[in-house]
Order: structure tokens, then sequence, then C-alpha cells
């Protein structure tokens, strides 16, 4: 993979951790504890996928994607997912970057954590 010295998109290594993120949310991943359900777990980890999949500007293509998946939330609880999300998915903007298990962890932590608080 080409480095760039000023790439504006954080690498995938230096994606910001689970707990991290969750810290932001203002609760602490469970981990293994299962407060999220099947369909909300799947939902989450194809949110990279999805993100990729779509075209426009970041930031759009996620309030999309996160209104489909809970469009029952408030619109301002959505707001502080998409926030939470956003770095994370951005990495994914840059040219030849690719949609990783990384990327999907981190996804179903934090909507585990958004899910728990709201």
């Amino acid at each position: 993979m080409l480095q760039r010295e000023n790439w504006e998109h954080k690498p995938v290594s230096s994606l910001p951790s689970i707990a991290w993120k969750t810290r932001q949310l203002g609760c602490e991943y469970q981990g293994d504890d299962d407060m999220i359900g099947q369909e909300d777990r799947w939902c989450a980890r194809r949110l990279p996928d999805d993100f990729v999949s779509r075209p426009g500007e970041g930031s759009a293509r996620l309030r999309d994607v996160v209104k489909e998946n809970w469009w029952g939330h408030d619109c301002n609880d959505r707001a502080q997912l998409v926030e939470a999300l956003l770095p994370i998915l951005s990495d994914l903007l840059r040219p030849g970057a690719c949609v990783t298990e990384e990327h999907r962890d981190l996804c179903e932590g934090i909507v585990d954590a958004w899910l728990t608080r709201a």
C-alpha cells in the first residue's frame, strides 16, 4: 500500500479503539455482553460495506445508512452515532482502501455502546 506524507485520512492501523470511541458516547463497551440484538449487530457489521457502496460525501453517506437502519431513533441520537462512526469510516474514502474486520468490529462496538446508552 502506498503511503503519502500529507495524507488526510487516518490509516487503518491508527483507527481509534472501541473503548476510546465508546467513552466519547458516555459509556463503556462491554465486549462479550450481548446488549445488541442480532439484527442491529448485522446492520452494524455491514455499515462499512454500505458506506463504501454509496455515492456522495462521507457524512451524507453515513447519515443515510444510519437513518435506514435505525430510523426509529431520535434524529439527534442518530447524529451522535454518525459523529462517532465517521472517523472510522472516513478511512475508507481514501483510494485503494478496503473494508476490514477491524472496521466491522469497531462499528459493532460503537453501535452496541450507542444502543446501550440510547
